[in-house]
């Protein structure tokens, strides 16, 4: 199954359906060096983004 068709199965019976900029967002609350672990998170197929 392909990323793309995952992603739909997983969204046919969504009642919501939202989106964010990540890309540019992510950089605006500036956090102290050790929070930063926490807020962590995984792309599939690219790695753990900290």
């Amino acid at each position: 199954m392909t990323m793309i068709n995952y992603i739909l199965d997983q969204l046919k019976e969504a009642k919501y359906i939202s989106s964010l900029d990540l890309k540019d967002g992510y950089w605006q609350i500036p956090l102290e060096e050790r929070s930063r672990q926490y807020t962590a998170f995984t792309v599939p197929g690219k790695g753990l983004f900290q």
